[in-house]
């Protein structure tokens, strides 16, 4: 029998990272991450209430911190650009052996995600976003 050591929350949070590499800005995985949930329709566990910049999830950034903290994931500050993620070495071993478990379909609307969102400025997601929420 398959444990799942990380629970399904974390998981997605890890495979995203290991999907998308790189990501600058909290703001952009946020909208992100909300889009995945209401554009693209999927189950996405992270309830989202909105802050400063629109719908925001304080459990994701939690995981996120966490996984900074743990060393999966690198975090760093920069005055110009703010932060920026990228998942590490150790986070990309954990993923990989957690991907058995992942759901296929959910990892193909990930990678799809990317491929539509990868050169759209973190601006228009965020417009694109509030034009889902707000309408």
């Amino acid at each position: 029998m398959e444990k799942d050591l990380l629970g399904f929350k974390r998981k997605l949070v890890l495979t995203f990272f290991e999907v998308f590499g790189v990501i600058k800005g909290r703001k952009r995985i946020q909208k992100l991450f909300y889009l995945l949930k209401y554009k693209f329709g999927q189950p996405i566990p992270f309830d989202f209430v909105d802050l400063y910049y629109g719908p925001y999830s304080q459990e994701l950034q939690e995981i996120i911190s966490d996984f900074s903290d743990a060393g999966l994931l690198k975090e760093s500050f920069s005055s110009g650009s703010g932060y920026t993620y990228e998942i590490t070495g150790a986070g990309k071993i954990i993923c990989q052996l957690e991907l058995q478990s992942f759901p296929k379909q959910l990892l193909e609307i990930i990678k799809l995600l990317k491929e539509k969102y990868k050169n759209e400025s973190t601006s228009n997601i965020v417009k694109e976003v509030y034009k889902i929420a707000y309408g």
